[in-house]
């Protein structure tokens, strides 16, 4: 009798063990993190659900940041070859300023636009009907890649969104708490650690070997910040006055604080 009260004592100490590591391996699959493709030609779709539209295809390896989760299906970023589409009527064309650090033809090359409204709608297609992707607010700034009558193809915005059924990711090595983590290891201690917003004006910055920076920003009380992001964007605003939000990500042994931009305004 005394050895079975053990064995079921023991029996019983497995099993919830077992269900400790079970739900503690659950809870690391929860989203943020980064997830890697593991099948070809998969789709991303405009909801959760397999008769929905396909936004585009992703193949094996590829890696996408999963933001969060719906029963079997995942809420990604889109990457850069989903279309997305925003009407003309509601951004401004970007005029740039000479820049002739950037070449005679860089200009001409650049195709940038600041949004008009707030809350305006990115969409799958060019059409009022067409699913929406994300949206975008007053003074954002957005690239344009083609026209298509009254409507502008751009590259796809940070918070532009689909979803991919579970069974295609694998979780990936890195998520977001540990790229938090780290970025709190390595920037300096009396700089904030979430995201900041600062104003003033952008200038092309050059190739700083082992720095991702390609642009820096001075403030009004001439302090300066160094930059790194969306270059096309950024190379068409050289000169501008601007408002970005972004995370600190520089090292403490940095002179000047590196700046990786979320969200670029025009503050003109």
């Amino acid at each position: 009798m005394h050895s079975g009260k053990k064995l079921l004592l023991i029996t019983v100490a497995g099993l919830m063990l077992l269900l400790q590591s079970a739900n503690t391996a659950f809870a690391q699959e929860k989203p943020p993190f980064i997830g890697k493709i593991n099948g070809d030609n998969i789709n991303i779709r405009a909801d959760s659900t397999v008769s929905s539209e396909a936004i585009c295809n992703v193949d094996k390896g590829q890696s996408l940041e999963v933001v969060s989760e719906s029963y079997e299906w995942y809420k990604v970023k889109l990457p850069k070859n989903a279309p997305s589409f925003i009407k003309k009527n509601l951004v401004s064309v970007i005029e740039n300023k000479a820049d002739n650090t950037l070449g005679t033809n860089s200009a001409a090359q650049i195709r940038t636009a600041v949004v008009a409204g707030d809350k305006v709608n990115i969409r799958l297609h060019p059409s009022e009907s067409s699913p929406i992707l994300g949206q975008v607010n007053k003074n954002e700034v957005i690239n344009i890649l083609q026209d298509r009558e009254a409507w502008f193809k751009i590259e796809p915005i940070d918070n532009s969104f689909g979803w991919i059924n579970k069974k295609f990711v694998t979780r990936g090595t890195g998520t977001k708490q540990e790229i938090t983590d780290k970025d709190k290891v390595t920037a300096p201690p009396e700089l904030p650690q979430e995201n900041v917003t600062i104003e003033g004006i952008i200038s092309p910055y050059g190739m700083v070997i082992k720095r991702p920076a390609t642009h820096k920003l001075i403030t009004s009380d001439k302090k300066i910040f160094l930059l790194t992001g969306n270059k096309k964007s950024l190379d068409a605003l050289n000169y501008h006055k601007v408002r970005i939000t972004g995370k600190i990500i520089s090292p403490s042994r940095e002179k000047y604080p590196v700046i990786e931009i979320k969200i670029l305004e025009t503050a003109d």
